[in-house]
């Protein structure tokens, strides 16, 4: 497991998706359809003109307005991996985001990691390494946000970067293929 996906899995643990309660598989007709309602209603707003919800399902979904017309209808049929994945994105994340906020569970304030530890250019003797970066709260609160909006490759990469700034040295990478990471509670 990379650095992303270590901190994907951490992050999943401390903050849980909310589940949505859709039963059907979205590789059925009804699942699809009631996920593409889900997501509609999710992007209506009070008062909206006919076919605003729509340009910013397309926006969101970073599809044509069109495409998402054909989708509904029944026209085109969208791949249910696309379409799950956006539901989850879409919905789910936005709910956790919420839960997220100052009143639920707070960012960390501090991170252990193990792994290949790279400090300015410098590698450790010990090929494997367990290490608490202290102080973080501040950069996971950003990492979190870039893990809900850009995925975890973003949020490692801001993890990375803020881990440098705050133990005052030019770059920090976290290597390997068994990297590990936990939030002391």
């Amino acid at each position: 497991m990379n650095l992303a996906q270590a901190l994907d899995a951490a992050l999943t643990r401390r903050y849980p998706p909310l589940t949505v309660d859709i039963k059907s598989p979205a590789t059925s007709k009804r699942g699809a359809t009631a996920r593409m309602r889900a997501i509609e209603k999710h992007f209506t707003r009070e008062g909206d003109r006919a076919g605003a919800a729509t340009k910013r399902v397309a926006a969101a979904l970073g599809i044509t307005p069109r495409t998402w017309q054909r989708w509904k209808a029944g026209t085109r049929t969208p791949n249910a991996t696309i379409l799950e994945g956006a539901h989850k994105r879409l919905i789910g994340l936005p709910r956790m985001i919420r839960r997220m906020s100052p009143k639920g569970t707070p960012p960390p304030s501090s991170v252990t990691v193990k792994a290949i530890i790279v400090w300015n250019g410098y590698r450790n003797r010990t090929e494997q390494r367990s290490t608490t970066l202290g102080g973080m709260r501040h950069v996971m609160a950003k990492v979190i946000e870039a893990w809900t909006a850009r995925g975890p490759e973003r949020a490692a990469k801001v993890f990375q970067e803020g881990a440098a700034i705050v133990h005052n040295t030019a770059k920090i990478e976290f290597e390997g293929d068994e990297v590990e990471v936990t939030f002391p509670w």
